[in-house]
């Protein structure tokens, strides 16, 4: 990529060089550059949790979840649901528990 810098005459009669154009394009080529290698970062660290088989949560926590593998759900049916949440709730309940709360 060239770019002609272009000059200014001033009113001595001397030439000037206005660059603006050239460092717009570097600080912008330098914004992107930055992105890239922030970007390429974030997928090595995706790629290295892919490898040890974990996730984020249990990377930074430095523990595991115990029997992950007993029952696998990706592509896989869940085991029963623990509550069901289309049941209907009292309202006296409700206000039972919240004070019980406080």
């Amino acid at each position: 990529l060239f770019l002609q810098v272009q000059t200014k005459r001033l009113s001595s009669g001397t030439l000037t060089n206005e660059p603006i154009l050239e460092y717009s394009v570097i600080a912008l080529a330098g914004l992107a550059a930055l992105a890239a290698l922030l970007l390429f970062g974030l997928w090595s660290y995706h790629v290295f949790l892919i490898s040890q088989g974990k996730t984020t949560k249990e990377h930074l926590k430095g523990r595991r979840v115990e029997g992950l593998h007993d029952e696998p759900t990706f592509c896989a049916p869940r085991g029963p649901p623990l509550f069901d949440p289309h049941a209907e709730v009292s309202a006296s309940e409700v206000r039972k528990a919240a004070k019980q709360r406080e």
